[in-house]
């Protein structure tokens, strides 16, 4: 028996460390020795809770209340596992439940008005706020869900009243808002870590691809073009020196070619008149007187 309390106590130091995952490996081993007990079944709930095993850990709790419906903190850790699963109703009925068995419990009175808010039923939570700070007045929490609460039901004398409170803690609410801020950047932060590494990993096969299709496309019509200007270059240069070797032959043999030209233009009129001055009818005409 002193085994399995050492093991629990062990157990509720990992849980309360956030080793959900050895905690529960520890409430298991009590619970083969102890099936029966609630307190081990509400643990295991709580444990399978912090580690997103929603169902499990509903079923855990609900066996804890089976065993023994006496156990207040088994109905506050149910109300809390309802309010993940958005199961706002039933979890605000297992906060009054807890409350009906321990009604000095202050978690369970600021989770029940917290979920009030939640819910819109700022009335409600402005009663329940009311009748919480009155058997304690110093929990700021309290007053800001009752100054959130009076906000939206627009009840003036509330919040004229609560404004003195709250300007009598104002170093505190300072101190509060000054550790959400911070806690706000960190998320902020890791956030955009987060976003940067996913999208680097999800995006950098395609930029690669991306990247390799402009480098070869870039390297492909570079020595396309290259060679495409070179071979028109070399043409052009092939043309003009064809032209200007044309031209200067032309120019040099111009008094030749002029000549030349003559005399076959004079030969062909002279075998000209000689074929018509030759023909039989041409002949005749010519010879007779």
């Amino acid at each position: 028996m002193t085994d399995m309390a050492t093991i629990c106590q062990v157990a509720n130091e990992h849980f309360a460390a956030g080793r959900f995952e050895e905690a529960l490996d520890g409430y298991n081993l009590v619970l083969e020795t102890t099936p029966d007990q609630a307190l081990i079944h509400m643990n295991i709930g709580a444990a399978l809770r912090g580690l997103g095993r929603r169902d499990e850990a509903l079923q855990s709790l609900e066996k804890a209340i089976e065993l023994d419906d006496s156990v207040a903190a088994a109905y506050w850790n149910k109300g809390l596992l309802l309010e993940d699963m958005d199961r706002m109703e039933e979890a605000l009925a297992a906060f009054d439940k807890c409350l009906e068995l321990d009604p000095a419990n202050s978690q369970a009175i600021y989770q029940r008005v917290n979920l009030l808010n939640i819910t819109h039923r700022f009335a409600d939570a402005i009663a329940a706020a009311t009748q919480a700070i009155a058997a304690d007045a110093e929990n700021i929490m309290l007053h800001l869900e009752l100054v959130l609460a009076a906000i939206n039901e627009h009840n003036k004398d509330v919040l004229i009243k609560e404004c003195e409170f709250l300007k009598a803690h104002k170093a505190e609410l300072n101190e509060r808002g000054l550790q959400l801020c911070v806690v706000a950047g960190a998320v902020v932060v890791l956030d955009l870590v987060l976003l940067f590494l996913f999208l680097f990993l999800f995006l950098f096969p395609f930029l690669s691809l991306f990247l390799f299709l402009f480098v070869f496309l870039f390297l492909f019509l570079f020595v396309f073009l290259s060679l495409f200007l070179s071979l028109f270059l070399l043409w052009f240069c092939f043309c003009f020196c064809f032209c200007v070797v044309c031209v200067c032959a032309r120019v040099c043999c111009l008094p030749a070619w002029l000549a030349c030209s003559r005399s076959v233009l004079c030969g062909t009129v002279a075998v000209a008149l000689s074929s018509v001055a030759c023909h039989p009818v041409v002949r005749d005409v010519v010879i007779t007187p």
